[in-house]
């Protein structure tokens, strides 16, 4: 896992709730009450996904790219994020996805070749 440089101390979460749970409990303790996102240095944490943080790069003083490598039900693909402060201190987090669909046995389905 990569050194989140410049990203803000703590733990933050999608929700108010989440924020008021985290009060209490770890994200692991949740288990199947963890009903929202989870954001630290080190990744992003929800139900039954995790992303490591593999690279983060500052763009300025309250604004990164971080490159991640995820993990969700079985599959593991890379993903992006957009991560900026706001002037309130949220962040303000844009993700995108970018997960491929699974071709087992193409090779084997002779209607596959043209």
């Amino acid at each position: 896992m990569a050194a989140a440089q410049g990203l803000p101390e703590g733990t933050f979460a999608s929700s108010k709730e989440g924020c008021a749970k985290l009060q209490s409990k770890t994200p692991a303790e949740l288990g199947e009450g963890l009903d929202f996102t989870v954001l630290s240095k080190t990744g992003v944490v929800g139900y039954l996904q995790r992303c490591d943080f593999v690279s983060v790069t500052a763009h300025n003083a309250t604004s990164w790219l971080a490159t991640a490598f995820c993990e969700e039900s079985g599959y593991s693909y890379p993903d992006l994020f957009a991560i900026a402060q706001k002037d309130n201190g949220e962040l303000n987090v844009t993700r995108l996805t970018s997960q491929q669909e699974t071709y087992e046995g193409a090779a084997d389905d002779s209607s596959a070749n043209a």
